[in-house]
């Protein structure tokens, strides 16, 4: 079964739980909010339908210069946001381990400059019932 594929933008410096932990609470929401936003409007712009179960695979797609020594799991935080973006735009009901398994972190393409890094989320799951988010009994997607 071939994914569905939802490409985030870098929007601003990655979430990373390395540098989590010294980073001030408000820029870590904001960072937060960045994230989980960009995701939400790539799922609307994309052509993914409400899903079922799914399992989801995060790529991290960074220039070079980034990759030398990169560990993909310090950016589950940045997938963390992008799944709740992805909630918010009606994929799936919640993000409970009913719904969703992983983000399962990799290291994806190289880009070619930083204008084109992104968070690449592949979705492995089969389409649900229209309006998923609503007849699960959750609220509606904004």
């Amino acid at each position: 079964m071939e994914p569905y594929t939802i490409t985030v933008p870098a929007t601003g410096d990655w979430l990373n739980a390395n540098r989590r932990r010294n980073m001030h609470w408000t820029k870590d929401r904001y960072l937060t909010a960045l994230w989980r936003e960009a995701a939400g409007w790539a799922a609307k712009a994309s052509d993914v339908p409400a899903l079922g179960p799914t399992r989801v695979v995060a790529q991290l797609r960074v220039v070079a210069r980034r990759r030398s020594r990169i560990d993909p799991a310090n950016y589950a935080p940045t997938a963390k946001a992008c799944v709740d973006g992805l909630v918010d735009a009606g994929i799936w009901p919640d993000d409970s381990a009913d719904w969703v398994e992983g983000p399962d972190m990799r290291l994806g393409e190289t880009a070619a400059k930083p204008a084109d890094e992104a968070l690449v989320l592949l979705l492995y799951g089969q389409p649900c019932c229209d309006g998923a988010h609503t007849r699960h009994g959750h609220r509606e997607a904004a």
